[in-house]
């Protein structure tokens, strides 16, 4: 099972001329991006979930190959991410920006089975 229909569309990206410019598409169906100028990349799957999803009500795959694959993403965005040597000042200004600080609601949906979505106030 795949969730294409929820990715960005090809119209939507051709719409603005910044996702051209800064967005390289790396699959088909712009499920993965990679900055051309920037150190930034975007999935719109998860490489973790056969890894280590396992909720009862998710068509998440967990065959062997389903993870070896996705392990090659997870491991390519882990190395990816330990080339940022940014740090905060200290420990409670990390802690005050971390996600699990934020309330998190997983949904169902018979059509999109879970889907975990966090809720940020406004920071820009």
């Amino acid at each position: 099972m795949n969730y294409h229909h929820l990715g960005v569309s090809w119209e939507t990206y051709d719409k603005y001329p910044s996702c051209k410019e800064e967005l390289k598409v790396l699959a088909r169906f712009i499920a993965l991006v990679e900055g051309k100028n920037l150190p930034v990349f975007g999935s719109q799957f998860h490489p973790e979930w056969p890894l280590f999803e396992w909720s009862e009500t998710s068509n998440v795959v967990h065959t062997e190959e389903a993870v070896r694959g996705n392990s090659v993403f997870a491991d390519f965005f882990v190395r990816e991410c330990r080339k940022n040597m940014h740090e905060f000042e200290d420990k409670e200004l990390m802690h005050e920006h971390l996600a699990y600080r934020w309330s998190m609601n997983v949904h169902y949906t018979q059509e999109h089975g879970d889907t975990q979505t966090y809720y940020w106030r406004k920071c820009f």
